[in-house]
């Protein structure tokens, strides 16, 4: 543990969260008086580590899943499926190879009844976040099956009677909810290859009838990594940027207008992010989890004092991007020691701690954060209950 205090925190006890004893970090504090929630599940580490992450986080009383982080009120939200409300998953999907055996219009019958099924689900999922206080959501980027591929060239379904109808009552939903909606695509999408981009221009053209179908703006982002998936390792990085820099230069204004940049694992750390957001004018989402897997070069241990210095003024250039929306982190914590950039099914509170450190010194007044855990809505809820206090039994 370093001897520096922990930063003074707005409705937050003396003591605060922990990272395994190295560093105080800032206890986020849900705003006071405003209702509570509890919600099952089982933890992320051992009782100890948990113990240790939110000591003294507060009387338990919550509203939604909003916090409190030094002067920062920090947004949560989950991705996708809602795993508190019984079959309602809003990625239903069908084989390629189950799709070729019908003919086409049994194929559009049922790829419709799937399409349906999935915007009902997510319109459900949309009340659901409205009961429990939730203002961030990341849709399917799967709603309608199969859509980018060539066995779905033929049917206009963003034409459907049914989908539409159904998709305007989500985007009207959102808006009257307050919540904000984004999508993150597949890592095969991307800007780094030949072969990524067109996946990247493939789903861009899908979202574009998507998000017209669910009358979004562009407010509703849409999230890529540089690289996509494999990438070329760090020693191919400058070429990977400035292939990437001629691929973003190519994309339309609807695009630019709604494409997010998000740091990975394994190539594209922050800083080259940024560098590459700046130049096309892109917002970026800053994602912990990455960062600690793939830090910039020459970079301090990012759980370390001199880290968390190193990572404040870069935080503070991503933030600045966002124009139009509250900026945005993502949220995770390793599954094991094994594979640390699998994702685990909870989000370790003293994982996060320094992340939390950092937030709580910059002068803005809202975050956006994605929880990417595997428990979706459990996740979250069990997020907020290990840091106000808040767990029942």
């Amino acid at each position: 543990m370093t001897g520096r205090p922990p930063h003074p925190t707005p409705q937050a006890s003396p003591a605060a969260p922990r990272s395994r004893g190295r560093r105080a970090a800032p206890s986020p504090q849900a705003p006071a008086g405003e209702g509570s929630h509890s919600a099952g599940g089982t933890a992320p580490s051992s009782p100890a580590d948990r113990e240790a992450a939110t000591a003294g986080a507060g009387s338990g009383t919550i509203w939604g899943a909003t916090l409190q982080v030094g002067g920062v009120r920090l947004h949560l939200g989950f991705v996708a499926i809602c795993l508190s409300e019984r079959d309602c998953s809003p990625a239903g999907s069908m084989t390629v190879a189950a799709a070729s055996r019908l003919d086409p219009e049994a194929r559009r019958y049922r790829l419709r009844e799937i399409a349906r099924r999935n915007l009902d689900n997510t319109l459900r999922i949309l009340f659901f976040l409205k009961a429990h206080g939730i203002r961030l959501y990341r849709i399917s980027a799967n709603l309608i099956p199969l859509a980018t591929h060539p066995l779905t060239s033929g049917w206009s379904w963003w034409d459907e009677p049914d989908l539409r109808a159904v998709g305007t009552r989500i985007g009207r939903t959102a808006r009257e909810t307050g919540v904000r909606l984004s999508s993150h695509l597949p890592e095969v999408c991307g800007a780094g290859s030949e072969s990524q981009f067109r996946w990247l221009q493939a789903y861009l053209d899908y979202h574009r009838r998507l998000f017209d179908l669910l009358d979004l703006d562009e407010r509703a982002k849409i999230v890529i990594h540089v690289g996509g998936r494999g990438g070329r390792g760090r020693a191919g990085l400058p070429a990977l940027v400035e292939t990437a820099a001629r691929h973003l230069d190519r994309l339309d204004e609807w695009s630019r207008s709604r494409l997010v940049l998000e740091n990975d694992d394994r190539t594209v750390d922050l800083v080259t992010a940024l560098d590459l957001a700046e130049r096309f004018d892109l917002p970026v989402a800053f994602d912990w989890h990455h960062h600690v897997c793939c830090p910039p070069p020459g970079f301090p241990d990012p759980r370390s004092a001199d880290g968390v210095a190193a990572l404040e003024p870069l935080v503070a250039r991503a933030f600045r991007l966002w124009r139009d929306r509250p900026p945005k982190i993502h949220l995770s914590s390793p599954r094991d020691g094994k594979n640390p950039r699998a994702h685990a099914d909870y989000v370790d509170p003293a994982f996060i701690a320094p992340l939390l450190e950092v937030l709580a010194r910059l002068d803005v007044g809202e975050v956006d954060a994605m929880v990417e855990a595997k428990k979706k809505d459990l996740a979250l809820f069990r997020l907020v209950q290990d840091f106000t206090g808040g767990r029942k039994g």
